[in-house]
């Protein structure tokens, strides 16, 4: 059984107030992962266009970022 199956079997046991606080860490977790793939897209976009040359600076910036 996958982890996504476990958290399915998990949940399915818990009142709806409290499966929905699941959902919503979930969905949390979700947006921040996106935001996090947009940040790279982006500091990707300004390295290919010669706006950053120093890699290590846009690195520890979108490291900065994260932790925040």
């Amino acid at each position: 059984m996958n982890t996504a199956e476990l958290i399915y079997q998990t949940v399915k046991s818990l009142p709806e107030h409290q499966a929905r606080e699941v959902l919503d860490f979930v969905e949390f977790l979700k947006a921040r992962q996106d935001e996090e793939q947009a940040d790279v897209r982006e500091a990707e976009g300004l390295i290919a266009s010669g706006e950053f040359e120093d890699w290590e600076a846009v690195k520890t910036e979108l490291l900065r970022d994260v932790q925040d």
